[in-house]
């Protein structure tokens, strides 16, 4: 019983570690993905580069092209006024709720009695759910031009 208790809490200390938020470093990494809709009904999605009291700096274009790009010169800014709604995706969420999908999958190893034998059927289910709510997994904001509205999403968002 011992064994098991002290198990679970070391696995647990690793995976809280290996998902808890590290320093702001000089070397700053983007986490959202957007897609602003203007009050126009025009579609502008791509990388979060910079939240201002009242604007938002976009990087038109993936996550892979921004990485590889050392200088960025197409940003667009966008102001509160022009915005209707915002949609945000986090970098790395269809890995992590892969990865917390698997920890409850293999919960019954270590909490059941006979529990090797319930982890083959949780475990894969485990990960397909994971991984599947991690990746369809946004936050909507709607702003239409409501400075209180996007002073409230800017507060919501951790960066």
């Amino acid at each position: 019983m011992k064994y098991k208790l002290i198990s679970s809490c070391a696995f647990l200390i690793i995976v809280y570690s290996s998902f808890a938020q590290k320093a702001a470093s000089g070397n700053y990494q983007p986490r959202y993905y957007a897609s602003i809709t203007s009050m126009d009904n025009k579609i502008k999605k791509g990388v979060m580069i910079q939240l201002n009291d009242s604007s938002v700096a976009l990087y038109p274009g993936k996550w892979r092209k921004f990485y590889n790009k050392r200088i960025i010169h197409d940003t667009v800014v966008i102001a509160y006024s022009q915005i209707q709604k915002i949609k945000l995706k986090k970098q790395g969420r269809l890995l992590k709720g892969l990865a917390i999908g698997g920890v409850i999958g293999l919960s019954p190893i270590v909490f059941g009695q006979g529990g090797a034998f319930v982890a083959i059927l949780t475990f894969p289910v485990g990960i397909i759910t994971g991984a599947i709510v991690g990746a369809t997994s946004s936050e909507k904001y709607f702003i239409n031009g409501n400075y209180a509205a996007f002073n409230k999403m800017k507060k919501g968002i951790r960066w």
